[in-house]
């Protein structure tokens, strides 16, 4: 854009002279204060920069009002899926119209072709200055006040069909209204709807914030198969930091986020912050809206602000006279009014289909989190001569190789350097290509640079010359160095070497600078390095190349290049690539998906000792995804996984005991699972490890540990615990009597989709058990259990419809219906009375 010294406005770039005043146009990069845009709009000031683009503060110069504009960059207007995707943020927002939520204006193009819109100015700080101005610790009615404001903002999306994807605290903006603060969201930009394709999810620099990307995000889930769930994830992970001061994952770097967000269960906010003890019903909140799988968190914001609404202050002697610090109970227990808890063979089948798709999102973590190359120079391992004559051949000598008599090292390399093999063909010369992002990347120290490299002769004919053994003396001094934790002294010594031509020496180069161990980090200058190293034939550095690509690390996100770099690194040896490669093809990640393929690769890692591998192998035979199913083939491979520590693959195994499928039934065997699954803060095994306590299956029975299991588990988000949890309360089994705690656990279990819950709380309002009796409530919770397939509810509600007076009016005929739904589901008792009524 160009723009008239002397009346500001601005022009496109192919104009010279300004027509109203004939002078020269200055050429600029940024708006300046002062300018008009479209004879509409005087920008006052920039407000930041964006990855789309810029964001200025402009003033309507008919409506003199203050508005936000919101420019595309130069150099992404002519890319058709950025494009596309700043239309969509606009369109987005012109749709939804609530006070939470930013008001868009108008889409235009500026002067010279460049797309921007105005949208409402917000005069005030976004979530993160807001948290960071704010007193210390924050107050928690505030923190509420906050999630639910935003909540109802994202319900509006919702409502049309359209998930955010980014909820995070520099999308919030807040602005004072009145005595209150008024939170609203921003930044549609990557807003999925139903319609969204996982194409333009694609398109760009990696769309995830790391600290807020729900389990599904981090899996790769499509754009369509997302909803609403996904950003009542990062609302969690935002009221987790506004209540403690930290978010409820802390990594370095992308795959050890991924496998936090997927695998790790958070801490509860109260042990981070302990006068949150006294808010009851916080912590079990933040967990349920931190769920690993999104069928546990609350299913939409109507439930989310029902379960806000039950978070209260209680006196804390209330709080320690209800908590459970001790084990206990059972679902095998009847509650008030004959009905029974659902079996132990229910909650497993329940348990197993959720467990899947757990272990599919471990899957993809570790599959992922094997890729990262962490360097550890504590421990040591030789380099063998083998691999000391790989090399690179430097443009300096054609002819010559090291000699390995010469460079073999007098101190070991850290143990994840050892084990590198040599490929079968010799490496060709390499030739960097730089990005001309290499100018923003994170300044290194020192500088490596790469040259092109002829074709090597054959390695076993050449004599070592002088410039060859310096390069090794290079290579051993280094190794010598990172044996005593001076990397910055070997950083220089591997750049040597590494541009001499000895590609492990660029391979472990590459590793330091993604790491930033003794340069500074610059992911950019890595994923070069490891990417030469791989063409070179260094097989791990494929599967650190390929993860990069992967994740976009210094790089455009490039899917195919990935699959490409980790099915090389398989082919040439490493099990972290086939591994991982595996997962591309389970998955279709940059190839075209293909299970028998999966299948392949993870037994070829598996049978190398890849124990991960393993574990995703057996969930293929479990469910017969790409394989015909195999319960005894499943048992083998997740015994494997779980000998490793995979919790999960504990977590299945006990399922299979317990079931008697493809191993022999053994009760005792399935509850050490579970218990060893459920110490490592598995929520599901703590919950089937309540069921064998409250049953004695496997263990002594014990109430007072069943009980505690049904804690941690519904803590956890279970919500079949809450509700076993809330009768042993009731029936005051394994825990004093207590029918407000009852009653709080039953709620939790009913808000969470579990109709014994509902059930539960019927029977507590028919009876009037510590409440008062109230049989239209009661009636009311009994239809939504009936509803949910709780036969036992349908007889109850039966009962009350035929005789009337008890919340309802009489109506047999209702009363008929139902008895026919209980009866055709199994229940005797159902039978007898339709019998009766006839």
């Amino acid at each position: 854009m160009k723009t008239c010294p002397q009346c500001n406005t601005g022009y496109p770039d192919s104009h010279t002279t300004c027509p109203t005043h004939g002078l020269l146009l200055n050429e600029i990069r940024d708006l300046k204060p002062g300018m008009i845009i479209r004879n509409t709009y005087r920008i006052v000031r920039k407000l930041g920069q964006g990855g789309m683009g810029a964001v200025y503060l402009a003033q309507h110069t008919l409506m003199n009002e203050p508005q936000a504009l919101k420019f595309l960059s130069s150099e992404l207007s002519q890319d058709e899926a950025f494009t596309s995707r700043f239309l969509r943020e606009v369109r987005t927002l012109r749709q939804i119209r609530h006070k939470n939520v930013i008001d868009a204006g108008n889409l235009e193009p500026a002067e010279d072709g460049t797309l921007f819109f105005s949208m409402e100015f917000v005069d005030g700080p976004d979530l993160r200055r807001f948290l960071h101005d704010a007193p210390k610790p924050f107050d928690v009615s505030l923190a509420l006040n906050i999630a639910r404001q935003i909540a109802e903002g994202l319900g509006a999306a919702h409502a049309k069909g359209m998930v955010h994807r980014d909820i995070k605290p520099e999308n919030i903006l807040m602005v004072r209204d009145g005595d209150t603060w008024l939170a609203k969201i921003a930044d549609f930009g990557i807003v999925a709807t139903k319609e969204s394709s996982t194409v333009y999810t694609r398109t760009g620099g990696t769309l995830l914030t790391m600290a807020y990307a729900a389990p599904e995000q981090w899996r790769g889930t499509p754009a369509a198969e997302l909803d609403g769930r996904t950003d009542l994830y990062a609302l969690g992970g935002l009221l987790y930091e506004m209540l403690t001061g930290r978010t409820a994952f802390r990594a370095e770097n992308y795959e050890s986020w991924a496998r936090q967000h997927q695998t790790t269960p958070p801490q509860p906010p109260s042990t981070l912050r302990p006068d949150l003890a006294n808010w009851q019903g916080l912590d079990a909140l933040v967990l349920r809206l931190l769920a690993k799988d999104r069928e546990q968190r609350p299913r939409h914001v109507t439930e989310l602000l029902g379960l806000l609404d039950a978070v209260k202050s209680v006196p804390r002697e209330v709080h320690q006279d209800t908590a459970i610090d001790r084990p206990a109970a059972s679902l095998g227990q009847k509650t008030a009014g004959g009905k029974p808890k659902s079996t132990l063979h229910r909650s497993i089948l329940i348990g197993l289909f959720a467990c899947g798709m757990v272990l599919a999102a471990f899957a993809m973590w570790f599959g992922l989190n094997r890729f990262p190359m962490q360097v550890n120079p504590t421990v040591h391992a030789p380099i063998t001569e083998q691999q000391r004559t790989l090399q690179i051949q430097p443009e300096q000598t054609q002819t010559a190789q090291a000699n390995p008599q010469q460079i073999q090292p007098t101190q070991s390399q850290p143990e994840q350097f050892a084990g590198l093999k040599p490929p079968g063909p010799k490496p060709n010369g390499l030739q960097e290509t730089k990005p001309a992002s290499e100018s923003n990347s994170t300044p290194s120290a020192p500088t490596v640079e790469i040259h092109q490299a002829p074709k090597p002769t054959q390695v076993e004919s050449i004599k070592p010359t002088a410039q060859q053994n310096s390069l090794g003396e290079a290579d051993k001094q280094a190794n010598i160095l990172v044996g005593q934790h001076r990397y910055a002294e070997a950083a220089p010594l591997y750049d040597q070497a590494c541009n001499g031509g000895i590609a492990t020496d660029c391979f472990i180069l590459g590793r330091m600078y993604r790491n930033g161990d003794g340069v500074s980090r610059n992911q950019f200058r890595a994923v070069t390095l490891l990417s030469k190293a791989c063409d070179a034939g260094i097989a791990d550095s494929c599967a650190g190349g390929g993860y990069m690509y992967l994740m976009g690390e210094g790089v455009p996100k490039d899917q195919q290049k990935a699959a490409a770099m980790l099915s090389k690194g398989c082919e040439m040896g490493s099990m972290d690539s086939c591994f991982a490669s595996g997962i591309t093809y389970e998955n279709g990640i940059g190839v075209e998906k293909s299970l028998p393929r999966a299948v392949v690769l993870y037994s070829r890692a598996c049978d190398a000792g890849q124990n991960p591998a393993c574990g995703n192998l057996g969930d293929m035979y479990l469910n017969g995804r790409g394989v015909t199913k195999d319960y005894s083939r499943a048992a083998n491979l997740l015994t494997k996984g779980c000998e490793a520590g995979n919790i999960i693959g504990c977590y299945n195994l006990g399922l299979l005991y317990e079931l008697g499928n493809g191993v022999s039934k053994d009760t005792s065997r399935a509850a050490a699972l579970f218990l060893k699954a459920c110490d490592a803060g598995n929520a599901m095994a703590c919950g089937n490890l309540g069921h064998a306590y409250a049953n004695g299956d496997g263990v002594t029975k014990d109430l007072l540990r069943a009980a505690t299991s049904y804690s941690k588990a519904c803590d956890g988000g279970i919500a079949m615990s809450c509700g076993a949890l809330g009768g042993l309360y009731q029936q005051g089994n394994g825990v004093a009597k207590d029918f407000n705690q009852a009653q709080t656990l039953y709620s939790k279990a009913c808000n969470g989709g579990y109709a014994l819950g509902c059930a539960g709380l019927g029977y507590i309002y028919l009876n009037g058990n510590g409440v008062a009796k109230d049989d239209p409530k009661a009636a009311e919770f009994f239809t939504k259990a009936c509803d949910a397939g709780e036969v036992n509810a349908c007889v109850s509600l039966g009962i009350m419809y035929q005789y009337g007076g008890k919340g309802v009016g009489k109506d047999k005929d209702k009363a008929k219906n139902l008895y026919n739904k209980a009866c055709s589901k199994g229940s005797q008792q159902a039978c007898d009375l339709l019998k009766k009524l006839h």
